[in-house]
């Protein structure tokens, strides 16, 4: 009976290891892995429940930017340097976290076309 009893437990146990592989695959190619060194530049998204009770307002941005990596605990999780009026944990979650560009490295040329309020501009309404 006690050999019955191993033989279905590793049974069992080989049915698990398959279902979490197939679990791991499938979740596998959705994921996008963010890797971080110590002093990149991030943007923090703050969830409802990080932001400490009494200060959440609902049309405060959610992003904030631009903060440095201070250390890296493992590949989820990071220490960033937030302010110390930001009274919450400066450690983060790598989900939380976001690549920070900044502005001149997305655009390099300021928008060079006319306004439609400058000379020479056009405008919707100027057409008949």
């Amino acid at each position: 009976m006690a050999e019955q009893v191993i033989d279905i437990q590793k049974k069992v146990r080989i049915r698990l290891e398959k279902s979490n592989a197939r679990y791991k695959g499938t979740t596998d190619k959705k994921r996008r892995e963010k890797m971080f060194k110590e002093g990149d530049m991030v943007m923090v998204y703050l969830r409802k429940g990080r932001i400490p009770v009494g200060s959440y307002k609902k049309l405060k941005p959610r992003k904030y930017e631009p903060f440095r990596i201070a250390r890296k605990i493992n590949d989820n999780a990071y220490i960033v340097n937030i302010p110390s009026d930001m009274v919450m944990s400066k450690t983060f979650n790598v989900a939380d976290l976001h690549k920070y560009y900044p502005t001149k490295e997305l655009y390099p040329d300021d928008n060079s076309r006319m306004s439609c309020l400058e000379e020479g501009g056009t405008d919707a309404g100027d057409q008949e």
